[in-house]
């Protein structure tokens, strides 16, 4: 169940950055309150290894989007693996307030929490990590580039995208497990129908680099565009149940 683990570092968080200048991405916010999506986690032999359900709840002028991702089978006597990653935003521009995440393991003493604080200072935005690992605390500090986005927060940023045909920008994500940053770039493939188990979708595929890495989300063409499929290299996540407003 390793790859469950990754599933959420995977989402531009990685790898060394690519160049190009940079700018803030978020359009226009498609999604509102009670949003509730629920994807497979299908693995590269096909089989369904986990779950994932993204929720939205709006909170003042602000959005909680969380992830929790399950797997589907646990051995006899063993605890649940369960990764849970909370992003506060902005409720306009989506920009990171505060991000909170937990990891279960099998065993107790390999649970892994943190919990990440952005601030905007007279100078440069700053990012203070706090992560309990191991019965071991330690707090890391990052001063934050601008145009920048919790990389927890990635398969929501992507939807508020004016998508069209030669569409490309670059933005900074933030891994705040690892304290680093680094550039996306989003390149708009082209058009391609879908199925997925909760239905047909006509998408955009989006082609997401990150340093050496490239991932593909299927973004739904129609409001409120959700991610209907992303391969993020070691898993699928393909759209089962959508909800909400």
């Amino acid at each position: 169940m390793v790859a469950l683990l990754v599933v959420l570092g995977t989402a531009c968080a990685t790898g060394g950055a690519g160049g190009g200048d940079t700018e803030d991405i978020v359009r226009s916010v498609p999604f509102g309150d009670g949003e509730r999506l629920v994807y497979e986690l299908v693995d590269a032999d096909g089989a369904i290894v986990g779950r994932g359900v993204f929720t939205t709840t709006a909170q003042d002028d602000a959005f909680g989007l969380v992830q929790t991702y399950e797997e589907i089978e646990t051995p006899p006597g063993e605890r649940p693996i369960v990764d849970v990653a909370t992003v506060i935003v902005d409720a306009a521009t989506l920009k990171p307030r505060l991000a909170e995440r937990a990891i279960q393991r099998r065993e107790p003493s390999d649970d892994e929490w943190y919990l990440a604080k952005y601030a905007a200072g007279d100078g440069e935005a700053q990012l203070v990590i706090t992560q309990l690992q191991g019965g071991s605390e330690r707090t890391r500090e990052l001063s934050l580039r601008e145009h920048h986005y919790d990389s927890q927060s990635s398969l929501w940023i992507w939807r508020t995208i004016d998508l069209a045909e030669g569409f490309e920008a670059n933005y900074v994500s933030v891994n705040p497990r690892d304290a680093s940053q680094v550039t996306a770039r989003l390149v708009l493939v082209d058009r391609q129908t879908i199925e997925v188990p909760a239905g047909s979708f006509e998408t955009w595929r989006l082609q997401v680099r990150n340093g050496r890495d490239t991932r593909i989300a299927w973004i739904h063409i129609e409001p409120p565009h959700e991610v209907v499929q992303w391969d993020n290299g070691t898993l699928f996540l393909r759209l089962v149940e959508r909800g909400g407003p």
